[in-house]
């Protein structure tokens, strides 16, 4: 269960409608990250829904596309195929499409400041060790 979720007295077996008369236990050791729990009914989502749905909007567009950012798509897709070959294929997708939305938002805001002629400092995903440097804003559109 997600943090900050309670789980009542009884629960039911995953995928079925039988009550389980078990109790949860943590598998493994250490911590584990998972998705943002949908929020119940009069709870407030602790993201915005609707920037949310407006990216996965932005990354479905690049990709029908077929331009630069397909191109970006389509490496980390191809990356993610290797090393992660016990993840399922919509998982995949959709994590390499959440890539290239966050290459686009890093662009969209250095091109921004710049713009503005604020200082710009380099993005996050330059100053990660365990990925090659992200292609530059203008070297993703055509000249």
């Amino acid at each position: 269960m997600p943090a900050g979720r309670h789980l009542g007295a009884t629960h039911r077996i995953p995928g079925s409608a039988q009550p389980c008369d078990g109790t949860l236990a943590p598998i493994g050791e250490g911590t584990r990250r998972v998705a943002q729990p949908r929020p119940s009914r009069g709870e407030h989502a602790p993201y915005d829904r609707e920037a949310k749905k407006l990216c996965y909007l932005i990354g479905t567009s690049f990709v029908r596309q077929g331009d630069a950012y397909r191109r970006y798509y389509n490496e980390q897709r191809a990356r993610l195929d290797a090393s992660k070959r016990d993840w399922i294929p919509r998982r995949r997708h959709l994590t390499a499409l959440r890539m290239t939305e966050k290459l686009f938002l890093a662009h969209l805001w250095l091109v921004w400041r710049e713009q503005l002629g604020l200082p710009v400092t380099a993005p996050y995903m330059d100053n990660r060790d365990d990925a090659a440097p992200a292609p530059r804003p203008w070297t993703m559109v055509d000249a």
